[in-house]
């Protein structure tokens, strides 16, 4: 994670860290971004045409594989949690979210 912060001419604006130790993903002040180990639907969303076009947001990452992305057009994803959470965010979000972080134990 140190390189990928030193390796950089922008400062970082948002740092989340994942389940695993080496899990993470930094967003720069220029739209860069640096991510390892960061699960699967969260590399998918970032791989999409509209997301590279807008650029990123921000990101969460949970203990548990949790995520949640939203780009500059405010397109948002999430997964990897319990089908429970799942509807309540989808729900939730109806109105706007701002932010989402993932606790221990299922909690958010």
């Amino acid at each position: 994670l140190g390189d990928a912060i030193h390796g950089q001419t922008s400062s970082p604006v948002c740092v989340a860290f994942g389940e695993e130790w080496d899990s993470y993903f930094v967003l720069f002040g220029n739209g860069a971004y640096e991510s390892q180990n960061v699960p699967s639907g969260l590399k998918e969303f970032l791989n999409i045409k509209r997301v590279k076009k807008y650029g990123v947001k921000w990101v969460s990452l949970g203990p548990n594989g949790e995520y949640f992305i939203e780009d500059n057009g405010g397109n948002k994803q999430w997964g990897g949690m319990t089908a429970d959470a799942f509807q309540t965010i989808k729900r939730d979000t109806r109105g706007g979210m701002t932010f989402l972080e993932f606790g221990c134990n299922g909690t958010w």
